[in-house]
C-alpha cells in the first residue's frame, strides 16, 4: 500500500510503518511526499515554524532609556520590566533609539534607565535561524552577573533567535523591580 500526503516541503522516501483505520499495520512504506509539516528543533518542541516565527512576530522596544549610550541614570524614576509594570512574556526586537540588540557587555547599576540592568552573558546564534538559550546577567550593588541577587529577580537564560539581519528575544518578566533589559548598538 502507498500513501500520498499533500505538502510544501519535500522528504526523501523512507521505511516506516503505519497502521490504517482497520487497525491492520502497513510495513514499508515508501512513498511519502510531506508538505505542510511542523519543523522543530528540541528543546524548542512548543513552538511551530513558520506561523509563530518570531522572527515575523514580535514586539518592538525602542525607548531611548534602554540604551547603554543613555549613560547613569540619575532620575529617581528609574524603570521596570517586571509584572507590575505591565512586561510580558514575548518576543522582542530591539530597535531605534533603544539599539539594535539586546546588551552583552555587564552594564553598572543605574544605567539603561534603571537601577538593575538585565543584558546577556554569552555567545548568541551566529547562523541565521539558529535559537539559543543565553545566560541572562543583571548588575546590582554585588557586582556584575550577581548571580545570588539576580536568581531571585531574574530569568535564568534568554532565547535568542537569529532571524539574519537581526535578532529576537524572548524576555521574561523580571519579578523585582527596578531591573529592565538594555539595548545597544
Amino acid at each position: 500500500m502507498t500513501t500520498q500526503i499533500t505538502s510544501t516541503m519535500t522528504t526523501q522516501a523512507m521505511p516506516y510503518t503505519t497502521t490504517n483505520t482497520s487497525g491492520l499495520v502497513n510495513s514499508n512504506v515508501t512513498d511519502v511526499n510531506v508538505t505542510n509539516a511542523n519543523v522543530t528543533k528540541e528543546p524548542f518542541s512548543n513552538i511551530t515554524w513558520p506561523a509563530d516565527d518570531p522572527c515575523s512576530n514580535y514586539t518592538v522596544l525602542n525607548d531611548s532609556w534602554r540604551n547603554v549610550a543613555q549613560g547613569k541614570n540619575y532620575l529617581s524614576n528609574f524603570k521596570c520590566d517586571g509584572v507590575t509594570a505591565g512586561f510580558v512574556k514575548d518576543w522582542y526586537r530591539f530597535m531605534g533609539p533603544a539599539g539594535t540588540i539586546l546588551a552583552t557587555e555587564c552594564q553598572p547599576v543605574q544605567h539603561c534607565g534603571t537601577y538593575v540592568p538585565l543584558y546577556l552573558n554569552g555567545t548568541v546564534p551566529n547562523v541565521p535561524g539558529d535559537v539559543w538559550n543565553v545566560t541572562l546577567c543583571a548588575t546590582s550593588a554585588y557586582g556584575c552577573c550577581a548571580y545570588a541577587w539576580a536568581a531571585v529577580y531574574t530569568p535564568p537564560f534568554v532565547t535568542v533567535k537569529n532571524c539574519g539581519d537581526y535578532f529576537v528575544y524572548e524576555l521574561k518578566p523580571a519579578t523585582g523591580c527596578y531591573t529592565a533589559y538594555c539595548g545597544s548598538d
